[in-house]
């Protein structure tokens, strides 16, 4: 039977696929949808200061609304910042960028940087860099971060408020006059000298802030040790309260520094993020080389007919700024013919790998192969050495071991 119906039932259904042909989407017609996913700037201001600080909030965009950023189908958001005294309800406007620090901006009334301080160029982060010579008084502010489209650049913060597409975070400043806090004040108590291996001391120091009683607005105190205008490290001293503020110190702390003068340069931040004038002091510090003692090693090792023998050899090892002063231990070989050997594979450790029994028991230790093909018997001398982080090398500390042929 012929199936006269069936391309009749095809072509029915070929047009009813007409609908399904691709249809090009609505353009995206508004930021509409953008959310500010943060909003970060300091909270406490100091009144009149010309430091610049930072000012940064994040976007966050559908790949939709970036595509039709990129595209220029849609313009780039714009930032503002809109800066409002609570006292009598003045307001500054300022704008964040997303430059990567490119541009060169028109400082506003002083207290915005002429580079934004933005570090990625087109990522969604904006930032300026401002001052707080905005605030013409002391006081609290509000600080009202705006999201807006704006096609021609140039809209008013209020205008641009008044888009559907607008979007908006809140966050509070306080501004108030300042002033850093003071160090070394009466009953601080520093050393001289630090002696190789001195006992367990306490630095202290005196920290004061002027403007509150008790040093309760220093926020921190650090100690950065200085020598030839670097420095080597920084400790945070601990607060104790009442304007005291210390740092307890055992020998470990020379450790990594050679011997000789030292600036103990200390720093005070407050809550403001101000900070006082570095007090210094000169201290010397010395830093001794390690000390070895108990080498152990076989007496006489043998060189077998065929294939190896393994011994074994270690060497105690002290360091008066303590074992994490230790870097390294090795040794030399002088052979029966006086030809000294050295060799970067020629190294001791203490890390509990075999042949090292215990990790950081001070005991280094290494292991040696003697095989059929030595020749040059007698007496080996073995000269262990110890270097510390400072470079200061100990003495060596020699043992004698005879090679015999194995019979």
């Amino acid at each position: 039977m012929r199936l006269w119906w069936l391309p009749l039932i095809l072509l029915l259904g070929t047009s009813g696929c007409d609908n399904s042909e691709d249809v090009n989407p609505s353009p995206v017609s508004s930021l509409e949808g953008m959310q500010i996913s943060s909003f970060d700037l300091p909270d406490l201001w100091v009144y009149g200061s010309s430091s610049f600080r930072k000012i940064t909030a994040t976007l966050e965009l559908s790949e939709e609304l970036k595509d039709a950023v990129l595209e220029q189908t849609l313009p780039r958001p714009r930032l503002l910042v809109q800066v409002e005294s609570l006292n009598d309800g003045s307001t500054t406007t300022l704008e964040l960028q997303d430059d990567g620090s490119a541009a060169n901006l028109s400082i506003s009334a002083g207290f915005s940087d002429s580079l934004s301080g933005d570090l990625i160029p087109g990522d969604y982060t904006y930032t300026l860099r401002v001052n707080s010579l905005f605030a013409t008084e002391e006081g609290e502010y509000t600080v009202t971060l705006l999201a807006a489209q704006d096609e021609e650049g140039t809209g008013s913060f209020d205008d641009l408020l008044a888009l559907a597409s607008s979007e908006t975070a809140t966050r509070s400043l306080s501004v108030a006059i300042n002033r850093p806090p003071v160090l070394d004040g009466p009953g601080s108590s520093l050393p001289d000298s630090l002696y190789a291996g001195f006992a367990s001391q306490t630095l202290t120091l005196i920290v004061s802030d002027p403007d509150v009683e008790g040093g309760d607005a220093v926020e921190s105190v650090i100690l950065n040790l200085i020598r030839n205008e670097t420095t080597l490290r920084s400790h945070i001293l601990t607060d104790l309260g009442g304007d005291v503020w210390n740092l307890a110190i055992d020998s470990s702390f020379a450790a990594g520094i050679s011997t000789g003068d030292l600036v103990f340069s200390f720093t005070a931040s407050d809550r403001f993020g101000e900070s006082s004038t570095p007090f210094d002091s000169t201290i010397w510090v010395e830093n001794t080389a390690p000390t070895l003692s108990n080498a152990v090693a076989p007496d006489t090792v043998y060189a077998p007919a065929n294939g190896s023998h393994d011994y074994v050899m270690s060497v105690d090892v002290t360091d008066l700024q303590g074992a994490g002063d230790v870097v390294t231990v090795f040794y030399t070989v002088l052979d029966p013919s006086d030809t000294l050997w050295e060799s970067p594979g020629f190294i001791l450790a203490d890390n509990g790998i075999d042949p090292d029994d215990v990790a950081g028991d001070g005991t280094w230790t290494a292991g040696i192969s003697v095989s059929s093909d030595v020749s040059n018997f007698g007496e080996y001398t073995f000269t262990f050495y110890g270097e510390d982080r400072a470079g200061n090398r100990s003495d060596g500390l020699a043992t004698i071991i005879v090679m015999e042929p194995e019979e």
